[in-house]
C-alpha cells in the first residue's frame, strides 16, 4: 500500500454518525497494570520505534458507497480492530490478513445508528473466531444497510469452524491502563509507552476540533456548555513522537471515516477505552523470498530460523523446479515476498537440497 499522506484540518471528514461508545470492560479483564499477559504471558516488543505506518496494509473504510446508496455501517470498533490486527500480521508475518469486518460486527452485536461494545468485539476474535471475507463478504456492489445487518449464512459458518482460529491464529487483547481507577481514559505517556507492544486502538471525540497547528486537539473550547469530552469515535493509533523534553508531541491515527490519509492528533490527548492487540501464527513453517534474489526460504515462526532450498548435486533441479514439483506451478507454493529487513530476523540454518526419487 503505498505511503499514506498526513491529512490537513480542511481534508478531515468528521464522522457521520455519533454515538457515546461502550467500553463494555468487566472486572476479569486483562488490562496492562498486570506484569504478565493474561497472568502467565510475557508481553513481545514488536516495533520498539512506535511507527507502524509502513506496516499499513488495507484501509478498513466504515462509509461505503454503493450505486445510488451512501450508508455508514456504524463499525468504527470492528474496523478498527482490522485494521490493528493487518498491520500486526504484516509486520510480524508479512502476510495480508483479510477477514470480514461485516461478520465481527454482527457477531459482535453491532446495530444501526447504536454500534456496540468495544469489548464484545474484540472477544469476537477469539470466540468464535474471525470469518474470511471471501465467506461472508463486507461490500458487493448491491450491498445495502438492510443486506450488510442480515446475518443469513453467518450462523453456519460459525458452526463449521470457518474461521481463522482454525487457521492457526491466535489473538488476544487487553485494556490499556487507565489514568485513574475512575477514569474512562489513559495519559498520553502511557500510550506512549505501551506502543512497542501493539497498534493502540482508542476513542476519540468525533466532533472533531483543532489545533492551531492544524492537529486534533483534546476537549471543547472554554464556554462550550456540555460535557469536555465525549468519546464516541474509535481509531488506531499508529505512531508516536516525543517532545526534548519527554512528553509527547504529537500521535498519528488511522481514522475509518478518513481512508486518505494520516490524521495527526496533540500529544496532550487522552484517548479513551484503549487496547492492545497481539496476534500469532501457530502454524509452524512459510515460504518466502526478498525481491532482490531468486532464494526460497523455509521460515520457522516458532524458532525464528529459516532453511534455505537450493539445488542438489544429484539432479538438475533449480529450487523453483522443485517447488513446481510439489505444488504443480510456481504460484501455487504461496511464496510470500518479504523485505531483506524482515528476512534478516530469521536465523539461516541449513539448505535443503532436492533428490530424485527413483
Amino acid at each position: 500500500m503505498p505511503e499514506l499522506p498526513i491529512l490537513k484540518p480542511e481534508e478531515i471528514r468528521k464522522p457521520k454518525v455519533l454515538f457515546k461508545l461502550e467500553s463494555g470492560i468487566t472486572e476479569t479483564d486483562w488490562d496492562t497494570s498486570q506484569e504478565l499477559l493474561g497472568g502467565v504471558e510475557t508481553r513481545e516488543k514488536i516495533n520498539p520505534s512506535r511507527d507502524y505506518k509502513p506496516y499499513i496494509t488495507e484501509f478498513e473504510y466504515q462509509r461505503q458507497t454503493v450505486p445510488g446508496l451512501v450508508f455508514d455501517e456504524y463499525s468504527c470498533v470492528p474496523n478498527t480492530k482490522h485494521n490493528g490486527q493487518q498491520v500486526i500480521a504484516k509486520l510480524k508475518y508479512g502476510v495480508v490478513l483479510n477477514n470480514s469486518k461485516r461478520a465481527s460486527a454482527l457477531l459482535g452485536g453491532c446495530k444501526p445508528r447504536r454500534g456496540s461494545n468495544v469489548q464484545t468485539i474484540f472477544e469476537v476474535s477469539r470466540n468464535p473466531g474471525q470469518i474470511a471475507e471471501e465467506l461472508f463478504p463486507t461490500m458487493t456492489p448491491t450491498m445495502t444497510e438492510d443486506k450488510w445487518y442480515d446475518k443469513t449464512g453467518l450462523d453456519e459458518l460459525v458452526k463449521n469452524n470457518e474461521n481463522f482460529i482454525s487457521q492457526g491464529w491466535k489473538f488476544n487483547h487487553e485494556w490499556l491502563e487507565r489514568a485513574s481507577a475512575m477514569a474512562e481514559n489513559s495519559l498520553p505517556i502511557q500510550v506512549y509507552n505501551n506502543l512497542p507492544f501493539s497498534p493502540i486502538a482508542g476513542a476519540v471525540d468525533g466532533d472533531y476540533r483543532f489545533s492551531e497547528r492544524g492537529f486534533l486537539a483534546y476537549g471543547r473550547p472554554q464556554g462550550y456548555v456540555g460535557p469536555f469530552i465525549e468519546y464516541n469515535h474509535y481509531v488506531l493509533i499508529v505512531n508516536a513522537v516525543l517532545k526534548a523534553d519527554g512528553s509527547v508531541d504529537y500521535f498519528e491515527v488511522l481514522d475509518t471515516e478518513n481512508p486518505q490519509g494520516i490524521m495527526r492528533v496533540e500529544g496532550e490527548y487522552k484517548f479513551g477505552h484503549a487496547k492492545l492487540m497481539y496476534l500469532k501464527k501457530n502454524s509452524m513453517f512459510r515460504l518466502a523470498k526478498t525481491a532482490s534474489s531468486p532464494a526460497v526460504f523455509l521460515l520457522c515462526e516458532a524458532s525464528m530460523r529459516r532453511l534455505g532450498i537450493a539445488d542438489s548435486p544429484e539432479v538438475d533441479l533449480t529450487g523453483g523446479q522443485m517447488l513446481k514439483t510439489m505444488s504443480g506451478t510456481y504460484g501455487n507454493a504461496g511464496i510470500q515476498t518479504i523485505s531483506g529487513e524482515e528476512m534478516a530476523k530469521y536465523d539461516f540454518q541449513y539448505v535443503i537440497k532436492a533428490t530424485l526419487k527413483s
